[in-house]
């Protein structure tokens, strides 16, 4: 049975499965495919798809969609009001909008990064949730904020991964973070591509050796 190398993010979409490309690629280089094996998930893939975003996130994605001049005046004093009277239900619709318009961007820049650094392998079609993988020898993640979920989810399991950030774990910088390109254009996001066809090989090279 591989070793498996879990690359994670949030939705399981626009960085993880990316990241799990260039690892497999990379194993195979190396003559370490086999032994290895990388794959992906998402930390918040199922309350993504049930619709439980927490609020303090879909306020993220929403301001956003306010620097990005996607709301009118009116939507965004509603949304205003809905923020200071907790109306999740309100936000939910404003956030909704944001997020379907982001995802499809991600999407397509996806689609076109894999084509232009020449990543090879093929992007998995549905999204994993993030859980316990006895097999599992790193469960490296994107953002602090995935890896506090990591170390969450594995917190009571008989299992000990490395658990860390991908970017640190692979520089030694303990400040080293990748971008979140999520919503802010196809520019950031090929940063992030460039960023993991850096580091993801660099964190394989400190793990296996």
């Amino acid at each position: 049975m591989p070793k498996i190398i879990e690359l994670v993010c949030t939705g399981n979409h626009g960085r993880s499965p990316v990241a799990e490309l260039i690892a497999q690629y990379y194993l195979g280089e190396i003559g370490a495919f086999g032994e290895y094996k990388a794959t992906s998930s998402g930390t918040s893939v199922d309350l993504i798809e049930k619709g439980q975003v927490p609020a303090k996130a879909m306020a993220g994605i929403i301001g956003i969609g306010k620097e990005r001049e996607l709301y009118s005046a009116d939507e965004l004093k509603e949304i205003d009001q809905a923020i200071r009277d907790g109306r999740d239900e309100i936000l939910r619709q404003y956030f909704l909008r944001a997020s379907d318009l982001f995802s499809k961007e991600e999407h397509d820049y996806r689609t076109e990064a894999i084509k232009y650094f020449g990543i090879e392998g093929v992007v998995k079609e549905k999204s994993e949730q993030t859980i316990v993988r006895p097999d599992a020898v790193a469960v490296l993640s994107m953002a602090e904020s995935n890896n506090r979920q990591v170390q969450k989810i594995y917190n009571n399991s008989d299992c000990n991964p490395v658990i860390n950030v991908l970017s640190r774990f692979a520089t030694g910088n303990p400040d080293a973070a990748l971008p979140d390109a999520f919503g802010k254009g196809k520019d950031e996001y090929f940063k992030t591509v460039e960023l993991l066809r850096e580091h993801v090989p660099m964190a394989i090279d400190r793990l296996i050796n």
